[in-house]
């Protein structure tokens, strides 16, 4: 019934509003009328179509047409405010792809050229990153290996000072300092032929003899006519026998410091601490002037430290002023002159060892002429 007529309720979906609890008595002529009706109004009398009409007006239905006006009204006013914020914040995204639009039209990139290139960058700088931190890797693997073998080194180097009583349960003994003192690769050898006394009863020409051989560091392959007293043969073969231990126990350790003397080069810093010229050493050994006086230098010097060494650790050992005659024997001639020439002239002997040296080198001839 709509505007006191009567409309054909067909389905559900033709319902726009169902109150509940509310129901109205419609005449049965009107529940499911036969399809050939054309006007449902001829199935009541007007009698009882006043009485339905009456009596749906007495139930206070609400006014379903003013209510979805209210409620267009409400959601217009809703949608008014979105649509208001939307179109804002699109003109300021519009705003902000234009200021973007303009950017990649000033990029750098926006050269196809230049994106390409970059892109080449890109993958060179991944690339670098891989090899460096692959680099990274064997350089610490590198790190702990070595750290590793240092460690093995020291305590290597410990066993070796323990052996020959440098060292006593970790802590220096007095042989120690004199071993402080020696800066060469065989200073542990020259030491303990200090502390065994294999040196003492050598005379000056013999100690600089003696030193030499640890001092010419090229292979010698020629044939050498020189022949050695008695007692630097006696010398050498205990040195040979220290040698032999402390290499033996160095490289059971895997160590590799001390190098031994040359065993094929001898007789020549003798014959020119007796006065002979570089012209005859050089027939005996067919040796160069140049090697023999470098050989000669890196002598003075090596006996030089194991002097000063005395100085500090036992200035009245009867070694000390004999390696000062050594010495002076040995800088004469254009040995003096290379030392002097040099850039780093090995110091001057003082005043008192010179003194003591004088008697040292008289004696010393003295012995060789009873030799001869």
């Amino acid at each position: 019934i709509r505007d006191r007529k009567l409309v054909t309720l067909s389905e559900y979906r033709a319902v726009d509003y169902l109150p509940d609890e509310i129901s109205v008595p419609v005449p049965a002529a009107l529940i499911e009328p036969a399809p050939e009706v054309a006007d449902p109004l001829a199935l009541v009398s007007p009698e009882e179509l006043a009485t339905l009409i009456a009596d749906v007006e007495r139930r206070e239905l609400p006014d379903l047409d003013r209510i979805a006006a209210e409620h267009r009204e409400k959601e217009s006013a809703r949608a008014s405010a979105r649509i208001t914020e939307l179109e804002s914040r699109r003109g300021a995204l519009t705003s902000d792809l234009d200021a973007l639009l303009a950017s990649r039209i000033d990029h750098p990139f926006a050269d196809p050229k230049a994106r390409k290139v970059h892109q080449r960058s890109l993958r060179l700088r991944d690339a670098l990153d891989k090899e460096r931190n692959a680099l990274a890797e064997v350089l610490q693997r590198e790190i702990d290996a070595e750290d590793l073998r240092i460690r093995d080194v020291i305590r290597g180097i410990r066993d070796v000072l323990h052996r020959f009583g440098y060292l006593r349960q970790g802590y220096p003994t007095e042989k120690a300092d004199m071993l402080a003192d020696i800066f060469d690769t065989d200073g542990l050898i020259l030491c303990e032929l200090i502390d065994r006394g294999t040196l003492d009863n050598l005379a000056p020409e013999e100690l600089a003899e003696l030193f030499s051989w640890f001092s010419f560091d090229r292979e010698y392959r020629y044939a050498n006519h020189f022949t050695l007293p008695d007692r630097l043969v006696a010398a050498r073969r205990r040195l040979e026998d220290l040698e032999h231990d402390v290499l033996g126990e160095e490289r059971d350790l895997k160590l590799f410091i001390s190098e031994g003397h040359n065993p094929s080069f001898y007789g020549a810093a003798l014959h020119w601490s007796r006065g002979w010229t570089m012209s005859q050493i050089g027939d005996q050994m067919e040796l160069s002037e140049g090697d023999l006086v470098l050989t000669f230098n890196k002598t003075i010097d090596l006996m030089r430290q194991v002097r000063e060494m005395l100085i500090g650790v036992a200035p009245e050992h009867p070694l000390r002023h004999k390696l000062v005659a050594a010495e002076k024997l040995l800088r004469r001639g254009i040995v003096e002159q290379s030392l002097s020439l040099g850039f780093s002239p090995i110091a001057e002997i003082p005043e008192d060892d010179r003194e003591i040296a004088d008697d040292d080198i008289d004696t010393a001839a003295d012995e060789a002429a009873t030799l001869n």
